[in-house]
């Protein structure tokens, strides 16, 4: 029996490919007591439950993020405790891809600075892909792992957008969750990139995404933003991700994904038997959330002592 499009919906950044076998990337936590199944790539009609049929048959404690709703119920169903510590926005490509007049003024704006190439990452391209990422606002802070893609499979094309000397200034990587749905994994842009290039390059691979067949193109994860189903666990860790937005603003990413008035949706945390703090901590070690908490503490008290130098000189 084929199986239904619920059983093969998947946690952001779990792929599937045209392998025979499931290979799922697990990151030990807490002395390895617990599994994080961070990443994964799985057969085209293979079902998200017998992942987790395996999973659990080993007898170890399992931890997922980026869980939908409907994922998020199946595991529940199974005894999976669940936060919600996040949202995926989610443009539906049934409908007419219009955006509000300000992003629409920004994507015309991008479009006389570029034009959009697709190409494949082979070592030439990697290479371009890394100097792009080098290069970008972000690029010389700790990198994040473990929570999405940042190179995808040399089969697989990446969006680029590009001036009219072939300079690369914005990237786009996308995987493959189900014929319904794309996912954005890398999206990156050159820190002297124009206005609106960004914006030109969504817009262009939203479009190609509904032209091969994809009825919903994810824009990501805004994690640290509060869901509809808000526990005192889940505001505390939003709370403190706030706190630290100077780290990493979640809420200016929230705001640049909203430009695309996108459909907005929970994504959870689940875990078996329960989630706990120890946990979370250990996924913020093995993310490198805590290195790059570390990097901007330091930055701002290097900042902070130079202004106290200016001011007691002057």
């Amino acid at each position: 029996m084929k199986p239904d499009a619920l059983s093969l919906e998947l946690p952001l950044s779990w792929a599937r490919g045209e392998q025979n076998t499931a290979q799922v990337h697990s990151t030990p936590l807490l002395f390895k007591r617990t599994r994080w199944l961070s990443l994964a790539e799985i057969p085209e009609e293979q079902s998200f439950d017998s992942i987790i049929d395996e999973a659990l048959h080993e007898g170890k404690r399992i931890l997922i993020r980026g869980c939908t709703p409907a994922i998020t119920r199946r595991l529940q169903s199974r005894g999976f405790d669940a936060m919600c510590l996040g949202r995926e926005a989610l443009l539906n490509l049934e409908k007419d891809i219009t955006f509000k007049k300000s992003t629409r003024q920004l994507i015309r704006r991008g479009r006389k600075k570029g034009h959009l190439r697709e190409v494949f990452i082979d070592s030439e391209n990697r290479l371009l892909l890394q100097q792009l990422k080098r290069n970008s606002p972000h690029g010389r802070k700790p990198q994040l792992r473990h929570l999405f893609r940042g190179t995808p499979p040399a089969k697989k094309p990446a969006f680029i957008w590009v001036d009219e000397a072939g300079n690369w200034l914005a990237a786009i990587t996308v995987s493959h969750i189900s014929g319904e749905k794309a996912h954005t994994e890398l999206m990156v842009r050159h820190q002297q990139a124009p206005i609106g290039v960004m914006e030109a390059l969504i817009d262009a691979v939203a479009r190609i995404l509904k032209d091969r067949g994809y009825r919903y193109f994810s824009l990501g994860e805004a994690p640290f933003i509060q869901g509809n189903t808000p526990d005192f666990r889940s505001i505390l860790i939003n709370g403190m991700g706030k706190t630290l937005r100077f780290v990493y603003n979640s809420e200016s990413l929230y705001r640049f994904k909203n430009k695309f008035s996108p459909q907005w949706q929970d994504l959870s945390i689940c875990a078996s038997p329960k989630i706990s703090m120890l946990q979370l901590a250990a996924m913020a070690w093995h993310s490198r959330y805590v290195h790059l908490v570390g990097y901007g503490l330091r930055n701002s008290a290097v900042a902070f002592l130079l202004n106290l130098a200016v001011m007691a000189y002057f």
